[in-house]
Order: structure tokens, then sequence, then C-alpha cells
């Protein structure tokens, strides 16, 4: 928005109900200035949960898919675990279950975020506040990265567990042995206890002074507009107590002193936290974080978490790959290398497009999280597109490239009823005739 196209007439200069003076460059700045929140929710500026149509609408597509593909994916994944013989399919079949657990979770948030948009809808601008302090954003978004997180590292382990089985060259299939379950099952624990401890320790109660963004005491203490952070709450505090100097105040004494400030004319007032997760109208974790932000140390070991996770993927399937091919060619027989040569040719397209999709979705996320963080950048209108569209695109891919029967019975169809369609095309189109050579050279004589 340009204040140089500002017009009175549409948004005084002031704020709506309480009147007070707010500059033109405050109005639409993205900032809160007015307790009724009129300098950002008027004629010329105001939002919906989802910023853009076309965001929305991709949100809508994704969620559902995640959550259609994976549904069906998880209980014949589990069929598979309970039928497997061999101690590679129960591997195999036990981590392809975390991951599609994974990435439905991450299809419930895209669903349950579609929903709540619609909800609100224009009125959203007004509700906003209540909506990032709720219990359900800090939820919707806990879900989400705990799904993300199962979904990576269990992808993760997988990679590693099959990279270290055929580094050894072809073996006989190994029958599922006490020692290989508890393995499996100890492995499976590991990845859902630290997705869980990942995505809750933002929220927890006990770390409040590390991941509390600010405090909304409601729209009817002018002091305190918005959620303040604990600057804003330190500068009212000093002038009605007088100078704190160096002192770092906590969440728990700011709630204190300010309960005691207002205890007389207003009943005492409300503390509602603005968690971690209410940093963006969608409720997901924090990704974009500047460098003196108190969340940065976190956020960056989380990103590092991540960037090791992909790289082991990567380098795990590429030796695959290569073991794969070099056991096609040790074996003599030549029916047995044909078989071979098709596994390897098949492994060889899931190792392109898992690691080209990881790569895709998120590296070039976080390098552009690195440029928000030092300044270079400012990311934050890409935060929805890469949060809501590109991440979440595992969520569909996934289940496509590792369950060959979701293929089938969704993908297959579509592709059959394209084909069908080029081929009527083509009978549709006309058929020219082509043209003799003496009927040419006689025009061209002509």
């Amino acid at each position: 928005w340009d204040c140089r196209s500002y017009n009175p007439h549409i948004m005084p200069l002031g704020c709506r109900i309480t009147k007070e003076f707010t500059p033109v460059t405050k109005v639409c700045d993205g900032q809160i200035n007015c307790l009724d929140l009129s300098d950002e929710c008027n004629d010329i500026c105001g939002k919906k949960m989802i910023h853009d149509l076309w965001i929305e609408a991709f949100c809508w597509v994704l969620g559902i898919l995640a959550v259609g593909f994976n549904i069906y994916t998880l209980p014949v994944t589990f069929k598979d675990i309970l039928e497997s013989k061999t101690s590679e399919r129960f591997t195999s079949c036990t981590f392809l279950f975390l991951i599609s657990l994974g990435d439905l979770l991450v299809g419930i948030y895209m669903s349950i975020i579609s929903v709540f948009n619609a909800y609100y809808g224009r009125d959203y601008c007004q509700e906003q506040l209540e909506w990032l302090i709720s219990s359900t954003c800090s939820a919707v978004g806990i879900l989400n990265s705990f799904g993300i997180s199962i979904s990576v590292f269990s992808m993760t382990a997988l990679s590693l567990i099959r990279a270290s089985n055929i580094s050894g060259g072809l073996q006989l299939p190994v029958p599922i042995s006490r020692k290989k379950v508890l393995q499996n099952l100890s492995i499976s624990a590991t990845v859902i206890i630290l997705s869980a401890f990942l995505s809750i320790i933002p929220w927890a109660g006990r770390f409040e002074d590390y991941f509390v963004n600010g405090l909304y005491h409601g729209s009817q203490v002018p002091l305190f507009i918005g959620p303040s952070s604990k600057s804003d709450h330190k500068k009212v505090l000093e002038a009605y107590y007088g100078r704190l100097g160096a002192v770092q105040l906590s969440w728990e004494m700011i709630r204190k002193l300010s309960s005691e400030m207002f205890s007389r004319d207003y009943e005492g007032i409300d503390h509602m936290k603005l968690q971690f997760y209410g940093n963006d109208d969608v409720c997901v974790f924090k990704y974009f974080v500047k460098g003196n932000d108190p969340q940065l140390i976190f956020v960056w070991v989380t990103h590092m978490m991540q960037i090791v996770a992909f790289l082991l993927i990567s380098v795990a399937y590429i030796s695959i790959l290569r073991a794969s091919s070099q056991n096609v060619v040790e074996v003599a027989d030549k029916h047995t290398n044909k078989v071979l040569e098709k596994r390897s040719v098949t492994v060889q397209r899931k190792v392109t497009v898992i690691v080209s999709t990881d790569f895709a979705c998120w590296i070039p996320f976080i390098f552009l999280c690195f440029l928000h963080t030092m300044g270079i950048f400012d990311a934050t209108k890409y935060y929805q597109i890469f949060t809501l569209i590109i991440n979440p695109m595992n969520s569909v891919i996934n289940p496509l490239v590792l369950n060959s029967k979701i293929t089938e019975i969704f993908v297959a169809p579509v592709q059959r009823k394209i084909r069908e369609l080029k081929i009527q095309l083509l009978k549709m189109s006309p058929v020219v005739e082509p043209v003799s050579a003496d009927i040419q050279m006689a025009e061209n004589v002509g």
C-alpha cells in the first residue's frame, strides 16, 4: 500500500472508536496501532487467514489429496507389516507406515487451516488476535510440525537401514527375528519421541521466556495495543515503577507487575500468550527469525537437523543405486540379471523422485530462511507459498512414490483418460491428403 494514495474520506487519520491520531505512514503497515484494529482492518487494507485465493485453492487440493492418499496407505501398510515374512520387508513396511502417518497429519493440518479460513472469511482481520492466541492455533501448529518431523526422520532412518543392508551385496532374505522387531520398535519410538519433543517444546510453559512472542491484555487496555513484547512492557513498567535498569524481565515478572498496575482501575487484566506457533496467520513453525529473535538458536538447530536428514537420505539412496547396479553386473545368470536390472531401474526412478522432491521442497526454503535471518532479503511475503504449497507437496508425492498401489488406483486411470483424450483429438483432426508430384509441378509451372 502506497501512503501517497491515501484518501482521508476512506480512512480518517485516527482510530475508528478511540479517535486517536494515527500517522498515515502507520496505516496498513502490518503493525497494530489501534485497539480496534481499524488502522489495519479497513476499506483500504485487510486480510484473510490465507492471503491469496490461489494459495487457498492449492491448500484445499493438497490437504484433501494428502489425507486421501495416506488414509488409504496406512491400513494397507499396516497389513503388510503383519504379513511380513522377512526382516527387510518388515523394516521397510514399518517406516513406510510412519512416513504415511506423518504425511497424514500434515494433510489434516492443511484441511483444518482451509476450514478455518473459510469459516472466518473476510472477518478474519478483526478476529486475528483471538485466533493467534488461541489454543487451537497452537494445536494445529504442533500437529503440522509433528507430522513433518515424523515423515522426515522416518525417511532418514529407512534410507540408512536400506543402504546398510545393501552395502554388503545381495543376500538371501532373512526371516523376522525378535531382535529385529525390537530394533525397529526402538528406532520408531526414537523417531516419534524426537518429533514430539521438537514440536511440543516451543509450547511448553516452562520455556515460555524463549518461545512466547508477546502478551495480549485485551482491547480495553490502551497502554498495551495488540500482543506486546518484553521491550514494550518494560517501557510501560518503567514509566510506572521507575527505572528497572538492566533487569532481564521474565514473562512471570511482567504478568505480576502489570497485574499490580491495573488491579484497582481494571479489576485485573488478562494475560494471553502469543505462542511460538502464533507467529503467522496459518499457525506454522516459526521458520523465519531475525538475528535478535530469542528463538533463533532453536529454529536453526531444527533447520540444521533437516539439512543433515536430507543429505543422509540423498547419500543413502545414491549408495543404494550404485550397489544395486554393481550387483546386477556381478550376477552371471542372464534371466536373473534382467530381473535385477529391472529392479535397479525402478529403484533409480524412486531415488530421482524422492531426492529431487525433498531438495526442491526444503533446501531452497531453508536457504531463504538463512537470507531472511541475515537481513539480506525479507522473505515474509513468500511464507505461505512455502508452508502451504511447496513443503506439503511431499505429503502427496511420498505415497505416490513409495506405494505403487496408490499409483495404480489414482494415477493410472488419469493417465488412461489422458491417452484416450489424445486419441479422440487425433481422430477429430482433419486428415491432409498428400499432394502428388504431377499436381505440384503443374501448379509451379502455372
